[in-house]
């Protein structure tokens, strides 16, 4: 899976999450603090978040961050897929901040290497 794939199934779910909120990008920006410019980028997949913002995402949704990479079939349709991004996400739950940024680090550097 390219990364740029994953970034657009990413940012789709989180538009879609959005709109069932009935939230604008203004008000979802708003709560994340971020601007709508830069949740835009986000929705189509042209930037990533952090891993703070990604619970920030959440909470401001009220959704499990997994619902957020339950991409079904826009990836590959892979139940396991969708179990093992769970899995990463309840370790993930239990590092501080450092350790999160440092993995965030590590995976961006990974994937990076894949293209």
């Amino acid at each position: 899976m390219r990364l740029s794939t994953f970034k657009k199934a990413f940012g789709a779910n989180v538009k879609k999450q959005r709109i069932e909120k009935n939230l604008t990008q203004s008000e979802l920006a708003e709560k994340l603090g971020i601007d709508t410019s830069s949740l835009g980028r986000m929705e189509c997949g042209i930037n990533f978040v952090s891993a703070r913002m990604l619970l920030k995402i959440s909470s401001a949704l009220e959704i499990n961050p997994a619902e957020l990479f339950n991409f079904g079939n826009k990836i590959n349709g892979n139940s396991v897929f969708s179990n093992k991004i769970e899995q990463i996400l309840e370790l993930l739950f239990e590092c501080d901040e450092e350790t999160l940024e440092y993995l965030y680090n590590i995976l961006i550097s990974a994937l990076k290497m894949k293209k």
